[in-house]
C-alpha cells in the first residue's frame, strides 16, 4: 500500500504511518480455545498536494488486496491567506460594532484599549486534503471487479472564521452642569 502511494511522487505531500494492532483469532474447540492465527490492522495518513490525483489514488487503493479506504477530508492550510482576511474582517466588524454602541450611548468611539485573538475554528484534520487508508485482514470486496472505478472529488467548501475580543474607549459628551459659578441653577 505504501509503495502505491509513494508512486505518486510529488503529488504526495506527506505519508505517515498511523496506529497498528495485532490480535489473536481464537478458535473454540472441544478441548478448549486455541489461537488459530493472528490478525492485524495498520493505517496510514496521506496528505495530497495535487488534487487531480485524489480520485485515481483512492480508486487504486480501494482496488488493492485487503485495503479499506476512508476520506477524503478537506481543510485549509494553517498559513492560508483566508485566515488573515477573516481576522481583518473580524477586527473591522468589532470596530464598527463598538462605534454603534458608543453612538447608542450618545458618545463617539475612542481609541482601542485592548484586542486579543481568541482562536480560529478549523476543519477535522491538520492541513490539505487528508484521507486515511487501512490495511486489514479479510477479503477484498468485489465492488470494483473487472474495472478500475473513476472517482471525482471536489473540495468541500471551507468556512473560515476569526474571533476576537476588543475593548474600546468611549468619548461621552460632557454632562450639563447644575452648578454655574459655584451656585446651583434653578429653573
Amino acid at each position: 500500500m505504501l509503495g502505491l502511494v509513494k508512486g505518486y511522487g510529488e503529488a504526495i505531500e506527506k505519508l505517515e504511518s498511523g496506529p497498528a494492532s495485532v490480535y489473536p483469532d481464537i478458535k473454540h474447540k472441544e478441548r478448549g480455545e486455541r489461537v488459530a492465527r493472528y490478525l492485524g490492522r495498520a493505517s496510514a495518513q496521506v496528505v495530497i498536494r495535487d488534487f487531480t490525483v485524489v480520485g485515481e489514488l483512492m480508486a487504486s487503493l480501494a482496488d488493492a488486496e485487503l485495503v479499506t479506504v476512508a476520506g477524503p477530508w478537506w481543510s485549509l492550510r494553517p498559513d492560508s491567506p483566508l485566515y488573515r482576511q477573516a481576522r481583518i474582517a473580524a477586527a473591522q466588524d468589532a470596530t464598527r460594532r463598538a462605534g454603534e454602541y458608543a453612538e447608542a450611548f450618545g458618545g463617539q468611539l475612542g481609541g482601542l484599549i485592548e484586542a486579543a485573538d481568541v482562536g480560529l475554528l478549523s476543519g477535522h484534520s491538520d492541513q490539505g486534503v487528508v484521507f486515511r487508508a487501512s490495511a486489514a485482514a479479510g477479503s477484498r470486496a468485489a465492488a470494483f471487479a473487472g474495472e478500475s472505478p473513476s472517482l471525482d472529488f471536489e473540495p468541500v467548501k471551507q468556512t473560515v472564521t476569526a474571533h476576537l475580543d476588543a475593548r474600546f474607549g468611549v468619548v461621552l459628551p460632557e454632562p450639563a452642569s447644575e452648578w454655574s459659578d459655584g451656585n446651583p441653577q434653578r429653573s
